[in-house]
């Protein structure tokens, strides 16, 4: 590529130019910057030997950055009919965050807005990928959390319990990144019903009781 094929490799002459060229991979620490910044000189050696240096040149590629995160719950009862439907069964809920963006997220955890319920709990041995730490989830990453929650009577009365999550993270820059809302139901087949006994003290009357004013007492 030199612009005078008179030289040979490794010489330039005056006004004489020559092209090079590399390649380089990118990495997920690049990313997480969100650009690569490239810096090069020349360096040769005049007719004395003596080193002759550039000056620095300098190049940045920016990276399109998306920061990610999605949370999907589901929980065991989605219909609660019959014996179950009394205080103190036990519904559990499964919960599955995925960075859903192109760069690392840390301090991964869950907000669940269901009062009184125990967890979420965030199994790491249920990562994708191994090679990352408690908290952090790589991009296309998944990690898997549970919880459990017991019917009261206000849920049984309301014939529903509806359950939200939110996952939380930060990014490489320290900033908050939150995933939408997340909800699952489960409806409770409850049947209003009242039952009303009677009994009366008196099913059968003698001649003598058969008079006007005789009393009935019913309870």
């Amino acid at each position: 590529t030199s612009t005078d094929n008179d030289t040979g490799d490794g010489v330039l002459s005056p006004g004489e130019t020559v092209r090079g060229s590399a390649s380089y991979t990118l990495t997920q620490a690049d990313i997480d910057s969100g650009k690569v910044v490239n810096t090069a000189n020349a360096d040769t050696d005049d007719p004395s030997d003596n080193q002759t240096p550039s000056k620095d040149d300098e190049v940045e590629t920016e990276i399109e950055t998306k920061d990610e995160l999605t949370i999907e719950k589901t929980v065991d009862k989605e219909v609660i009919e019959g014996d179950e439907i009394t205080p103190g069964t036990l519904l559990t809920y499964t919960f599955v965050v995925t960075n859903t963006g192109n760069r690392t997220v840390s301090d991964v955890t869950i907000e669940d807005q269901l009062e009184g319920i125990d967890g979420p709990v965030i199994d790491w041995s249920t990562s994708t990928d191994e090679t990352t730490g408690e908290g952090v989830l790589l991009p296309g990453e998944s990690v898997t959390a549970t919880a459990t929650y017991q019917l009261t009577q206000h849920d049984i009365d309301m014939a529903e319990v509806t359950n939200v999550a939110i996952a939380h993270g930060k990014n490489p820059d320290g900033e908050p990144v939150d995933s939408d809302p997340d909800d699952v139901q489960t409806v409770i087949d409850v049947h209003d019903e009242l039952v009303l006994e009677k009994v009366v003290d008196k099913t059968e009357l003698t001649d003598d009781e058969m008079f006007v004013g005789q009393t009935l007492n019913y309870t």
